[in-house]
């Protein structure tokens, strides 16, 4: 039923074809934070009659087009062709792989020498000239080899497509299809093994001996019948927030469902999202009846109060889309695109989630920015009904005017049980066993240091977080604890603690010191294609020692070519 599901929407979308990087396109940029790396720092300092909101992604192109164009900023040029791998670097190394328009194929700009002179060959400012229809494809790949400490491995063999169009100036359509088999370190195998997911994908299947074999579907059709309302229909990811992680809604869980709906005008954004959970992939039951599902609303007003500050208000609410039975349910309530009704309403069989989101530009390229999370309040700030957190972060583009040198710190906290439903497991704020906020779940604290930099085509990425938490584990086994708080799949009406809740509360409580250096070569500037080496280290202290805990620490080294449109999250919490 799955495989059928995904290759159904893969054939959607080739039906209609698709596009990225052309005149007035509608569609979403890539998620991945790197990607925006080059030309993110522009939309945090734009005219503010025409305000953008950096806190609703993915970008739509569009509106990213009125303030910067993405590929002007990588501040490369075309290679000299006096060899042919400089002339497979100028076809490769810049543009989409295959593109087609009205007139047929587009071909690639290419570079000739003329009477002693370098001059380009078919150039029109390709990506930005307006058409009345374009359509390209450029390939997904993921080549890896990794070896460790402990007997660790790491491989990924991942191929797909995308494949993407611009009809006219309203209509685009996008479409992918990833297909990967990969073996894990030992931390993510406890992980794929306890949730059936591997990290930011779907359910998995056993590959040979230690492996795992998994694929998604992406795509969405885009339509922008005028320049303040957006209609979006797909099968993909949201991101709510300016930082690295999101405590409202993010791009940690797999792909769902959606229909969105975007509405701008002044210096107002106001997003509703419409979308299909999966509640837990462990427990299919009845093959008629597939995985056990529940819907979801998430609708986000934001304001761009001003040239230096943007506010925003969030609602996240699941609701049940099936009786304990099995037979479909449906609350009217659910279509109610008004945010903060739900909020005065009674009865409900939902989870609500409350968030506020704001960011604040300072000059030389600075943005402080955070998150309030609000899950169920109360003035016991330990009381297990006080199910909140809070993110504060800074970003800093061009540091210390060095162009492309970016710094990121940040600092994430959620309280124990928040997520959780007070006595409905098929209600806890989660998407294919993974959380649709934070992949740590809940019951931790944690910080976050990045550094990017890029000179031409090399890139080197410093990434250094850790933090606090603690294992769930059920009644029964080596220590009894039950739900601790940290695991949003369970309820807080078998919670242990109800009083002084406290992160690290627990028989097993645990710090953890997660370190990644990459260095790597730029392919493709335009689908972030790249050659890249990493050393991962990875330290845990226990507060007390249990057996499988004496090999968590971890030492890996991998090299491989990977087509980094995604983000993927494998900083997860610990399984035993």
């Amino acid at each position: 039923m799955e495989k059928k599901k995904l290759i159904n929407t893969l054939l959607f979308g080739v039906f209609f074809c698709k596009i990225s990087f052309s005149f007035a396109q509608q569609n979403s940029l890539p998620l991945n934070r790197e990607h925006r790396l080059s030309y993110e720092k522009y939309l945090y300092h734009t005219d503010k009659k025409k305000p953008f909101h950096t806190s609703v992604k993915p970008y739509i192109a569009s509106e990213v087009y009125q303030h910067v164009f993405p590929d002007t900023t990588y501040g490369l040029e075309k290679l000299t062709p006096d060899n042919g791998f400089k002339k497979a670097i100028n076809v490769i190394g810049y543009e989409d792989w295959v593109a087609f328009d009205e007139s047929g194929f587009v071909k690639p700009i290419e570079i000739q020498i003329v009477d002693g002179d370098t001059v380009e060959v078919n150039s029109i400012s390709k990506g930005y000239t307006k058409r009345k229809f374009y359509i390209s494809a450029n390939p997904i790949l993921h080549f890896e080899l990794g070896k460790g400490s402990n007997d660790n491995k790491n491989s990924y063999n991942q191929r797909g497509i995308e494949i993407n169009a611009n009809i006219g100036e309203k209509v685009s359509i996008y479409t992918a299809f990833i297909e990967s088999q990969a073996t894990f370190p030992d931390y993510i195998k406890r992980f794929v093994q306890k949730t059936r997911t591997a990290p930011g994908e779907g359910r998995v299947r056993n590959f040979k001996e230690n492996g795992f074999d998994f694929s998604q579907a992406i795509g969405h059709v885009n339509y922008a019948p005028n320049k303040y309302f957006n209609l979006e229909l797909g099968h993909g990811k949201h991101f709510i927030g300016d930082g690295y992680r999101s405590l409202l809604l993010s791009d940690n869980a797999f792909v769902f469902p959606y229909v969105k709906f975007s509405t701008q005008f002044w210096k107002i954004k106001y997003v509703n999202i419409y979308s299909e959970l999966i509640n837990n992939v462990r427990n299919e039951t009845d093959f008629t009846l597939g995985f056990p599902r529940k819907t979801a609303t998430f609708n986000y007003l934001s304001l761009a109060a001003s040239p230096w500050l943007s506010i925003g208000v969030f609602e996240g609410i699941i609701w049940r889309s099936s009786t304990a039975d099995g037979k479909r349910k449906f609350d009217a309530n659910f279509l109610n695109p008004i945010i903060g009704i739900r909020a005065l309403q009674k009865g409900l069989d939902v989870n609500k989630i409350y968030g506020f989101n704001a960011s604040i530009n300072l000059p030389k390229h600075i943005v402080l920015y955070g998150q309030l999370m609000i899950n169920q309040f109360s003035t016991d700030i330990r009381s297990i009904n006080n199910r909140s957190g809070m993110q504060l972060g800074a970003k800093y583009y061009d540091a210390f005017g060095v162009k492309n040198l970016n710094f990121l710190m940040e600092y994430n906290i959620v309280r124990p049980y928040s997520y959780q439903n007070t006595i409905d497991t098929v209600l806890h704020y989660s998407h294919y066993n993974q959380a649709l906020a934070h992949p740590m779940g809940a019951g931790f604290d944690e910080f976050v240091f990045l550094a990017n930099y890029r000179y031409k085509r090399f890139f080197t990425e410093l990434k250094i977080n850790g933090g606090r938490s603690s294992i769930d584990s059920p009644t029964g086994a080596f220590f009894i604890d039950g739900n601790v708080g940290t695991d949003i799949l369970l309820s807080t009406g078998n919670a242990y603690f109800d009083d002084k809740t406290k992160i690290g509360q627990g028989y097993l409580n645990y710090k953890v010191l997660n370190s990644e250096f990459r260095v790597g070569y730029l392919l493709n500037p335009k689908i972030n294609m790249m050659l890249e080496a990493k050393v991962q280290l990875r330290k845990y202290q226990m507060s007390n020692t249990i057996p499988s805990a004496k090999t968590a620490d971890l030492k890996l080294f991998s090299i491989g070519l990977n087509t980094r449109l995604f983000n993927h999250y494998y900083d997860v919490p610990i399984n035993f």
